[in-house]
């Protein structure tokens, strides 16, 4: 990156890799280099959150999620996740 495009030194932490002109300052390789870098920002759900989450998304009402959220058996302590997504 050229150093003109630099006013702070956060400037060059931060980058949106979704920006189409940041192919005009690097290479696809080392856009790849760059989105390959790191841990997620978010760690991956496991398949029995996301199977609740599917099973949510079927839902029709707010009163249906309700109930569904409800019937979440849960431990309190250990499945903080499933905890939230019963009480919302």
């Amino acid at each position: 990156m050229r150093s003109e495009y630099l006013r702070s030194p956060t400037q060059s932490l931060i980058l949106d890799l979704g920006d189409d002109n940041l192919s005009s300052v690097f290479s696809e390789a080392q856009l790849d280099a760059i989105e390959a870098f790191g841990d997620p920002l978010l760690p991956s759900l496991s398949p029995e959150i996301t199977s609740i989450l599917d099973d949510v998304a079927k839902l029709a009402t707010p009163l249906q999620a309700y109930e569904y959220g409800r019937s979440l058996k849960h431990n309190l302590v250990e499945e903080p996740l499933k905890t939230w997504l019963s009480s919302v």
